[in-house]
């Protein structure tokens, strides 16, 4: 029987999972989704302020975010496109809703200046307009790229029922033309879960022997 030192054991555990950790790290990006979340989400509200959202960070602004005190744009870029519901409010599509050139009936693919949402006060009386008011969903989002299409959506989250929430991630499909399902990211790869589970399995036999 071959005796192996607790302190081994230890050490080779230790490297083994900071190998395969660095493993999962790294294919992690080599699926066909990519995902993308700021180190702090990105706020909007009522104060003047516009962000530059660039999808795929390719360096080009995709769209264009800009608030004021009546609320919240959405501005595409070039021909890129969001989705809206039939008018020009931006969509607040459920996780799971697929983004893809043909889109649920209730949404459509805009071009334009959509609003995210919009606020006001008349006779003392405020109002809200917009599709995101107390909630967290998805925005289906359009973009070119390098001559190619590609599908993305991003997470918007509105504490309260007002015209301000914050951006707290996207994600885009890497394969152009191919849909997203809103609020899908990246699964670990094939490859990294099989080193993972020859790992724990030689790591096991090692304090057993």
């Amino acid at each position: 029987m071959i005796h192996i030192s607790l302190n081994a054991v230890r050490v080779w555990g230790t490297i083994l999972t900071l190998a395969v950790l660095g493993l999962v790290e790294s294919v992690r990006g080599q699926g066909t989704i990519v995902y993308r979340q700021p180190s702090q989400p990105i706020n909007y509200g009522t104060y003047p302020l516009s962000f530059n959202l660039d999808l795929n960070s390719d360096g080009i602004t995709d769209f264009v975010m800009s608030c004021d005190i009546g609320g919240v744009d959405l501005t595409p870029q070039g021909n890129n496109r969001v989705t809206v519901d039939g008018s020009f409010l931006v969509a607040a599509l459920n996780q799971g809703e697929e983004v893809a050139p043909s889109l649920n009936p209730v949404y459509q693919w805009y071009g334009g200046n959509a609003t995210l949402g919009a606020q006001a006060v008349f006779d003392g009386q405020y109002f809200y307009l917009g599709n995101f008011s107390s909630r967290d969903a998805f925005i289906g989002l359009e973009f070119q790229a390098g001559g190619n299409t590609y599908y993305s959506w991003m997470e918007v989250t509105n504490y309260f029922n007002i015209a301000a929430g914050q951006v707290l991630g996207w994600a885009y499909e890497a394969v152009p033309n191919t849909p997203i399902l809103a609020g899908q990211v990246p699964e670990p790869s094939i490859v990294a879960l099989t080193v993972l589970g020859f790992g724990m399995l030689l790591l096991r036999r090692c304090r057993v022997a």
